[in-house]
């Protein structure tokens, strides 16, 4: 799983790197916007969710937590690492209102992967903030990915295809 784990996250940070542009608009209501500014905002949010949420955040707390190492075996400062996720983190609120403000069938499995994982996240962010972080590698598998993978995958899946 460690392997899979570290494939997955260096072909995301791939991905990420040769990914559209970010779009800084920063309006909620999706109703507002014209169709390449949607797709901009989508792009927008799948490098978030990507960059920001998995690679920096989930996935190296993850190795971190198994081997004391960041996802590509490398040295890493969890605490300044931890303090970066939580600012990117921030920006839930703002996508989470453009998320829901999507009108129509063709949003609702991007809606039902969101909303999973909207919980998943409250759920490892509740972990993250109670694990003692000096105390890694850990003997057990204390901050397991297996989940908010499956759904930032899904959510990554269907927000390439709302962009092209």
């Amino acid at each position: 799983m460690k392997i899979i784990n570290k494939i997955l996250c260096i072909c995301l940070a791939a991905i990420l790197f040769f990914s559209a542009p970010m779009c800084v608009l920063d309006v909620s209501a999706a109703s507002k916007l014209t169709e390449q500014q949607k797709k901009d905002k989508f792009a927008e949010i799948n490098n978030w969710i990507i960059g920001d949420i998995w690679n920096a955040g989930y996935c190296d707390l993850y190795h971190y937590a198994e081997d004391g190492k960041n996802n590509e075996g490398k040295k890493m400062n969890v605490e300044y690492s931890i303090k970066k996720f939580k600012k990117a983190y921030k920006k839930l609120g703002k996508y989470d209102r453009f998320i829901k403000s999507l009108k129509g069938k063709k949003y609702s499995a991007l809606k039902d992967a969101w909303k999973e994982f909207k919980k998943e996240s409250k759920s490892l962010n509740k972990t993250m903030n109670s694990l003692d972080w000096s105390d890694a590698p850990f003997e057990e598998d204390v901050f397991n990915t297996d989940l908010i993978n499956t759904y930032i995958m899904d959510i990554y899946d269907q927000l390439t295809s709302l962009s092209y």
